[in-house]
């Protein structure tokens, strides 16, 4: 596995983490965040490469800094 892709999985599983622990749905993190569910689901399986405003937006929608989030996935 590429380091490119173990970092987008890790990052996924921080996102996936974040989102249990605010006990949220994926539907609901795509709401809130303004985006598709299915790339909520991507991204939390590492299938996506997250841009940094997504990142933005999914942070904001978790209420957790974006530096949280990569700092969990030991990015």
């Amino acid at each position: 596995m590429s380091a490119e892709s173990e970092t987008q999985r890790a990052l996924g599983a921080a996102i996936k983490g974040a989102r249990e622990r605010a006990d949220m749905l994926q539907k609901e993190l795509a709401h809130e965040s303004g985006l598709d569910i299915t790339y909520v689901c991507s991204v939390e399986r590492g299938k996506r490469n997250l841009t940094i405003a997504s990142l933005l937006k999914i942070s904001k929608a978790l209420g957790v800094l974006p530096s949280t989030l990569l700092k969990r996935a030991g990015a």
